[in-house]
């Protein structure tokens, strides 16, 4: 039986706000009240949910005791102003920035842990859907990542500069930056989040931290590389495992399918693998282009799109609390 949910959704003007929305729906998650918030710009505006026009309140001003579950689907800088008031109020937080300070680490099956809870960096999310089956089969000692970064990682306001740099550059004008660091469209970046030493970014140092604890192993050695990539929806990267033991391609390819976390789209001819464009909207992880490179070497294409993929994370915790 399940009990009364109210939830508070900060961000929730914003496309990750959205995608909560729609997943809630999705899910059919049986939340009782709905709050939706966000900055005092967007305050006074109306969101459409299950038929009914709601009005958005500003953040800053809202009674967090008013709710028994707060969604931060905003930037970090919201989340460290106004968490500890929710936290305060008695709310469970689950915070989609990835800037909750002292939060538990949430797990794939979306189990309740903690009070306070965020959800993996997109990139360690997506190695967990796969990682975790091939550790306890050949153990992974190492992970080797390049990730191709969508605008949408960085928000509305990013997919809409990378369309107007497009836009401008057909027509042979001047592109503004905003966003990005320098010119996104037509180009690659390697640079995903704000450096935080002289070899790597905030986005690359949270999936080397993550993804230990999700695999459960402390010595797995991960190197990553994040590149902001000319898309506008779906994160991309190539993958190299280095394993403890020898594994041939068919026996991991048998044991990805044989775990279903996550699904194999892989076959030698043209479109017979997952792109960014083919994973917008869907909540699955995909592995392409599986190859053997060495006794204990092998390499894949994975594919996402990470906001569904972590509004879903989200959204099945809230069902979790609801039925529990």
């Amino acid at each position: 039986m399940s009990k009364p949910c109210r939830l508070a959704l900060v961000g929730a003007t914003g496309a990750m706000g959205e995608m909560v929305l729609e997943q809630l729906d999705s899910q059919a998650v049986p939340v009782t009240t709905l709050h939706p918030l966000a900055s005092t710009d967007s305050s006074g505006d109306t969101i459409e949910w299950q038929g009914k026009s709601l009005r958005v309140s500003a953040v800053d001003d809202f009674d967090f005791s008013q709710a028994d579950i707060v969604v931060f689907a905003a930037s970090e800088r919201v989340v460290q102003r106004h968490a500890a008031r929710a936290q305060a109020s008695g709310c469970m937080v689950l915070d989609l920035s990835g800037g909750l300070p002292g939060a538990s680490l949430m797990v794939l099956e979306g189990d309740i842990t903690s009070s306070s809870m965020v959800v993996a960096e997109p990139l360690a999310h997506m190695l967990a859907r796969v990682l975790p089956s091939l550790e306890e089969e050949w153990g992974v000692a190492a992970v080797h990542v390049t990730a191709l970064y969508p605008a949408a990682s960085r928000g509305r306001d990013a997919v809409e500069e990378l369309a107007q740099q497009t836009v401008a550059l057909f027509n042979n004008q001047d592109v503004e930056l905003a966003s990005f660091p320098v010119r996104s469209a037509f180009n690659a970046i390697p640079q995903v989040g704000a450096f935080i030493d002289a070899h790597h970014t905030r986005t690359e140092q949270r999936v080397a931290e993550q993804l230990p604890g999700l695999l459960q192993r402390d010595d797995v050695l991960v190197s990553v590389t994040a590149v902001q990539a000319p898309v506008f929806y779906g994160l991309a990267a190539s993958v190299t495992l280095e394993l403890d033991h020898e594994a041939s391609e068919e026996a991991v390819r048998t044991r990805l399918d044989t775990a279903q976390t996550a699904l194999l789209r892989d076959e030698a001819k043209a479109g017979g693998y997952m792109t960014p464009i083919d994973v917008i909207g869907k909540a699955d992880v995909f592995v392409s282009r599986l190859r053997q490179i060495s006794p204990r070497r092998v390499g894949f294409w994975l594919c996402a799109d990470p906001m569904c993929l972590n509004a879903t994370a989200v959204v099945q915790c809230v069902a979790n609390w609801v039925q529990a």
